[in-house]
Formats: C-alpha cells, structure tokens, sequence
C-alpha cells in the first residue's frame, strides 16, 4: 500500500521596513515563503522577480510566490512613511490548485 503525503500549505510572508518619510525611497520588502515546495519563483507588482525589493516610496505592494508544484500565494503590504527601525512580518496563505485559503496575519 502506497502512502501520499501532501506537501506543506505554502505562505507568503513579507517583512516590510518603512521608508524614512514621505519623500524617502528607502522602504524595502523581503517574501520569506513558508510551506510549499522549493524553489520559489516571484512577482511583484512592481515586477521585479526578486525576492525582495529595495529603496521603494510609501504605496501598498503585493508579491505572488509560486513553488515547484504550482501552488501560489499572494500578500499586500504596505510601505508607510516613518521607520521604527522594527520590521513588519505579514503571512499569507496559499492557493491550491483545487482551491483557495484566506487568511491575514500581520504583527
């Protein structure tokens, strides 16, 4: 008798550094994908396909991360203006090919 596991839910968390002020390009995201199977591919809305993304204004951005076997998840964050010097972590959940899972968590 064969046994088959599913893979991990994959997770789309986003560590957010605000910018500096208003007028600052230097906020920065980093996808730190959680779950899933490797390798990761990604897209921001900027599209840019790297992991993170750099010296970026305030705005709201959202990266989609893919694994190996098609699933994707996709998280907003937003960049504010007014470092704390203290990152924000947001996760995400996936969606499977056979459906989507909502969830938000940010602190």
């Amino acid at each position: 008798m064969a046994v088959i596991t599913a893979p991990e839910q994959l997770f789309a968390n986003v560590a957010v550094q605000n910018a500096t002020t208003t007028t600052s390009n230097n906020g920065s995201c980093a996808a730190n994908p959680a779950g899933g199977t490797a390798p990761y591919s990604y897209i921001w809305n900027t599209g840019s396909s790297a992991a993170s993304i750099i010296n970026l204004p305030t705005g709201t951005y959202s990266v989609t991360i893919s694994d190996a076997l098609g699933c994707a998840a996709t998280q907003s964050v937003t960049v504010s203006a007014g470092s704390s010097g203290t990152p924000t972590y947001c996760a995400s959940s996936s969606a499977f090919r056979l459906g989507t899972i909502g969830l938000r968590a940010c602190k």
